[in-house]
């Protein structure tokens, strides 16, 4: 899980984080200020539903 508070479509970290664990991680998620939404592995959730992973 990454946090943002803007720049959500840039995520270098989560991405090298990936890379090197990519055996044991099937899917990501972001925290950030907009709608809840997906976009391949990645989960884009609002800031105020991380309480449900």
């Amino acid at each position: 899980m990454e946090v943002k508070s803007s720049g959500y479509r840039t995520h270098a970290s989560l991405d090298a984080f990936r890379r090197k664990y990519s055996e044991r991680i099937s899917h990501s998620y972001l925290a950030y200020t907009k709608d809840l939404s997906r976009e391949g592995d990645f989960t884009y959730l609002p800031a105020y539903m991380v309480g449900i992973i």
